[in-house]
C-alpha cells in the first residue's frame, strides 16, 4: 500500500484527471433536466380588463419589431382589433426568460405560440378552414424554425 502513495503522479495523469472531472461536470450539466422557475410576479398591476400588455424588444421609430416572435403577437392583436400596449424593455424577461410575453388580466403567459393560443380562447378569435389552416400551420414551423439558422 505504501508504494501507491510514495510515487508522484505523472504530469499526464494529473491533467488526465482534471480533464476527467470538467468532462464530467459538463456530461452532468447535459443530462440535468432544466427546472421550472417559480411563476413571476405581475408587472403590470393596475391593468385594464381584456387589454394585452405586450413585453418584446426596443423597436425602430417607424418600424415594426424586427423579432419575428414579438411581430406575431403584434399583427394578431392588430388584425382582429385586440387592445394592446407595447411595453419595450430588454432587461425584463418570461420565466423561461424570453421575448415576447404578454401579460392579460393579471396572466403571464410566455411563448409565441401559447401566446397565440390563449389569444385564440380569450377572445373567441375565427379559426381558418382546414386547408388554410395546414398552410398556416406551416408557414408559422417553417419561419420559428428556419428563419434564423
Amino acid at each position: 500500500m505504501s508504494f501507491l502513495c510514495s510515487r508522484p503522479l505523472p504530469v499526464w495523469a494529473s491533467i488526465a484527471s482534471i480533464g476527467a472531472i470538467y468532462v464530467a461536470f459538463k456530461v452532468k450539466k447535459f443530462f440535468t433536466p432544466p427546472s421550472i422557475k417559480p411563476k413571476p410576479k405581475i408587472h403590470k398591476t393596475d391593468y385594464k380588463k381584456d387589454t394585452v400588455y405586450l413585453y418584446q424588444f426596443r423597436r425602430l421609430k417607424n418600424c415594426p419589431n424586427m423579432s419575428p416572435f414579438c411581430m406575431k403577437i403584434e399583427i394578431i392583436c392588430r388584425v382582429y382589433g385586440i387592445d394592446y400596449e407595447v411595453i419595450e424593455n430588454a432587461k425584463l424577461r418570461s420565466r423561461n426568460g424570453t421575448l415576447p410575453f404578454i401579460e392579460l388580466n393579471g396572466e403571464h403567459i410566455s411563448d409565441s405560440d401559447l401566446i397565440e393560443i390563449r389569444l385564440r380562447q380569450h377572445f373567441n378569435l375565427p379559426s381558418l378552414p382546414a386547408d388554410q389552416e395546414a398552410h398556416a400551420t406551416a408557414l408559422t414551423r417553417m419561419a420559428d424554425n428556419h428563419l434564423f439558422q
